[in-house]
């Protein structure tokens, strides 16, 4: 586990516009934000400690300069279920057209917080699964809030490895009318080839009509990246299995 003042990742302090430059409208699908933890306070014993660097305003500025007109805060697992940095950072802006937010949503979360959030422009929870992060993912929990996530017509985001979707199978299948999106290919890796059993899970999940699950990861992923994504904040595309 990170401590304090441990240095977990350098990015490009001096971001530019690519050549050629990306479309109109185009949208950074994935950032996580931090900030000074005297106003926002990180939950007990988190995995890693606050990126001070990632603020919300640098992502801001790192938007502007590679051309993205809008982009999604993904509430980092450090904070577990308390919004208050992702509230602040959407109720500060003048459009809220630009940017919309994912959370964390457990029994903690009360029906007004949720209301609270969507006024903002929360529109999904991140469900996080893998054992670095520490959430206990208990089912009975899951499902409660599943169904809040439902009435609202939130998305729910699957942070998962590969044997995660395998160990959730009958719970994840059991869950109708909500989106999901299994981030980051469900870290399961291509090295074993396509005829791997969790492959063939999602597959078989899209075969069967799962029209609403997707895959998303950003491009040309390194062994690091795909071991501790959520210690950064980048760009990535989320890519729709299509049926044909």
């Amino acid at each position: 586990m990170a401590t304090a003042g441990e240095k977990i990742y350098e990015w490009d302090k001096q971001p530019r516009m690519p050549v050629p430059p990306p479309p109109q409208g185009s949208c950074d699908c994935q950032f996580h934000i931090y900030d000074d933890p005297a106003m926002f306070p990180p939950r007990s014993n988190p995995p890693y400690p606050p990126i001070m660097s990632a603020t919300f305003s640098e992502a801001q500025r790192m938007h502007k300069a590679i051309g993205f007109e809008r982009g999604v805060i993904v509430h980092s697992a450090i904070y577990g279920s308390d919004h208050r940095l992702l509230l602040h950072a959407l109720e500060s802006l003048n459009d809220r057209d630009r940017y919309r937010g994912i959370g964390i949503v457990d029994d903690r979360v009360s029906d007004k917080e949720l209301e609270r959030m969507h006024a903002a422009g929360v529109r999904g929870a991140r469900f996080n699964f893998v054992r670095f992060l520490t959430l206990d993912q208990r089912e009975a929990e899951v499902r409660r809030s599943m169904a809040r996530l439902r009435e609202l017509g939130w998305h729910a985001r699957l942070h998962v490895n590969g044997d995660d979707l395998l160990n959730n199978s009958d719970l994840l299948r059991s869950l109708k009318d909500v989106p999901m999106v299994i981030d980051h290919f469900g870290h399961v890796g291509f090295a074993g080839g396509m005829d791997r059993p969790v492959i063939r899970w999602v597959l078989g999940l899209h075969r069967g009509g799962a029209r609403s699950h997707r895959l998303g990861h950003r491009l040309a992923p390194s062994a690091v990246d795909q071991a501790h994504d959520e210690r950064r904040g980048r760009s990535r595309v989320t890519l729709p299995l299509r049926r044909r």
